[in-house]
């Protein structure tokens, strides 16, 4: 789960204006007429510890991996070539107690320590895309973020969670760049070696720009932004 943690703060303001869902504590910016009320921090963490508490967040997640399972089925020919390239943290595995908390932020210790546990579940919107390319015998690739020092305990928490065949975990050797840069050169390398990539799961842009994918497909994550 080693990603830079930034609240994603711009949805939830949104919905703050929209609703007028402020307080004394709230600041606001800008020059005269063009101000902006920004929330509290605070008040947007509770926002989305609602979102999750409600269901919301478990119903919109459910909903995008039906719609992935459409668009595996839409794409699917029985070309052994075709693979489908998953995303791991907030798009396999849920992270949410972790960061929770933590308070939404991502302290090194605490998520390493997160990780060496296994204890992250599968999430199972997700999991049902992961099944459906299974059995369908769609190549897997997991392409991931976390660095190469966590692939044992990656693959622990892979495997407890019911994800136990893939053809490839590909680690981000940290080399300094992007998500987005890094990622969509992992799924160019893929292509080059003959597969055709018919979707690519995400929770972040990041994961999904660039190309190389037929179909893409965003998992909802409030919580922070990757670039």
């Amino acid at each position: 789960m080693i990603k830079i943690s930034k609240i994603f703060i711009s949805v939830l303001l949104s919905a703050f204006l929209l609703t007028g869902c402020f307080n004394s504590d709230d600041a606001a910016v800008g020059n005269g007429a063009g101000k902006v009320e920004v929330p509290n921090l605070d008040a947007v963490k509770q926002m989305i510890i609602q979102y999750r508490d409600s269901g919301d967040w478990g119903r919109d997640i459910e909903s995008a991996g039906d719609r992935g399972v459409a668009l595996l089925r839409s794409a699917y020919n029985q070309n052994d070539t075709q693979a489908v390239v998953f995303d791991i943290d907030e798009t396999l595995l849920d992270n949410y107690e972790n960061l929770k908390a933590d308070k939404f932020a991502v302290v090194k210790e605490s998520s390493n320590a997160w990780i060496a546990s296994a204890k992250a579940p599968a999430i199972s919107g997700t999991k049902k895309i992961y099944d459906e390319a299974v059995s369908k015998g769609i190549n897997v690739f997991l392409i991931t973020g976390r660095a190469e020092a966590l692939r044992a305990a990656t693959v622990n928490n892979l495997n407890a969670a019911g994800y136990t065949k893939y053809e490839r975990l590909i680690t981000h050797d940290t080399t300094g760049e992007t998500a987005l840069v890094y990622k969509s050169a992992a799924r160019a390398a893929l292509e080059k070696e003959g597969y055709q990539i018919i979707l690519n799961v995400g929770d972040q842009d990041s994961d999904l720009l660039g190309g190389h994918s037929l179909h893409t497909l965003k998992i909802p994550n409030p919580m922070y932004i990757l670039n």
